[in-house]
């Protein structure tokens, strides 16, 4: 059975290699970017991978037209996540929106592989949505706020019928799905349903019998844990916070040996399990949460000694900012997390640092263990960004 080639795991980051015949016929304007695209991967250079991508797969349209390699070109721009350094969002999300399409409708000439070929297609478009929808963009582009809306429901479904259709329920991908669903609902402020779609994702994780790679195997107890703090948070139950905290936990535990501590996937499960303990401790509920299974593991003890961010709280740009800008600031933690002796090192403009200083005083880091010795928690050194967007959605430089 088709397995799509995975050059980085768990990052989602998936890339069709072209096989040697193909590579052997392919004219040289979709060559030679797609080489440069190959090359970039290989040293880690998002920004380049994807503007070389972008041009192989316009030129595989040109000419290649309907193709196998078109769809697997489009494909490749299509998964590439954003560099942060896009001067439209919002024109980018509906570029990589094309290219899945693109992708989508070209599957089929993977003829008796196609139906697998099309469902990853979808998962990975209902992931680029679901991604999207946690943002709020203008028209144009310009980035609003990061206030939640529902997101598609329509290319879950999709993904939905796709898997009934090509008879693949119980799969890794139903798997996927069950995940895509945990996601709409969490999006959605419906903690409840939200979980109850994580359980089906384990279940059907745990019984599969294909061999497919999916990092949602992995992301599912993160997407769980979510759900259960959003409803501890509803419903003030402490219960809630301790499930929370034992499915980040779990997160930790499968990632142990496979991923770095400063991974994202592993930082993320870390800094909420860190967050849940303190709160936890703070109810004095830490021997029942250790009775429930709550331990001190991987990579807690790497850590328990440093100041880890907990909360960060976005700075205000001054309604006099005419232009982007920057403020380099240095600070300190106390033992129970708060930055104190904040001082500015330097800054683009001087409007910018009283905003920088009000925005980490309300910063919020862990606190310092018992009988553990402070290490790095003094001169902690951080650059706050202000982005300012002209009209049309492009970020105007400082």
């Amino acid at each position: 059975m088709f397995r799509m080639i995975k050059l980085l795991v768990l990052t989602g980051l998936l890339s069709f290699l072209l096989s040697p015949d193909t590579f052997a016929k392919l004219p040289d304007e979709v060559l030679t970017p797609y080489k440069a695209y190959r090359a970039a991967l290989k040293e880690d250079d998002n920004i380049a991978a994807k503007e070389n991508a972008l041009k192989a797969w316009k030129a595989a349209e040109k000419h290649l037209g309907d193709h196998k390699t078109t769809g697997d070109l489009a494909i490749n721009y299509a998964n590439i996540n954003p560099t942060g350094k896009e001067k439209n969002p919002y024109k980018n999300y509906v570029q990589r929106e094309k290219a899945f399409h693109r992708g989508i409708k070209l599957s089929s000439f993977y003829k008796e592989e196609s139906g697998v070929i099309e469902v990853e297609r979808r998962i990975a478009l209902a992931d680029l949505d679901l991604t999207v929808a946690r943002f709020k963009y203008s028209r144009t582009g310009s980035h609003i706020s990061n206030r939640k809306k529902t997101g598609n429901l329509n290319t879950i479904d999709q993904v939905e019928r796709a898997i009934k259709t090509h008879s693949l329920q119980g799969s890794t991908f139903d798997g996927d799905l069950q995940v895509l669903f945990t996601r709409y609902y969490q999006l959605n402020d419906n903690p409840k349903r939200a979980i109850e779609h994580a359980e089906k994702a384990i279940r059907v994780y745990e019984s599969r019998t294909d061999d497919y790679f999916t990092k949602y195997a992995y992301l599912i107890y993160l997407y769980k844990g979510n759900s259960h703090y959003d409803l501890s948070v509803k419903t003030n139950d402490i219960d809630e916070k301790i499930k929370a905290a034992l499915e980040f936990q779990i997160v930790m535990q499968n990632l142990q040996g496979l991923l770095p501590a400063k991974h994202p996937f592993v930082r993320s499960a870390f800094v909420s399990w860190m967050k849940i303990r303190s709160d936890i401790a703070n109810a004095d509920m830490l021997e029942k949460a250790e009775n429930a299974g709550l331990c001190e593991c991987w990579p807690y003890e790497n850590y328990k000694d440093k100041a880890v961010p907990l909360k960060r709280v976005p700075p205000k740009m001054p309604s006099s900012a005419r232009r982007s800008g920057h403020v380099y600031v240095k600070f300190d933690v106390n033992d129970e997390g708060k930055p104190e002796n904040i001082h500015v090192v330097s800054s683009s403009n001087s409007m910018f640092e009283k905003s920088a200083i009000q925005s980490v005083g309300k910063w919020k880091y862990s606190k310092l263990e018992p009988n553990v010795a402070p290490k790095n928690r003094k001169n902690i050194a951080t650059t706050i960004s202000y982005r300012l967007s002209d009209s049309s959605g492009n970020i105007i430089p400082e």
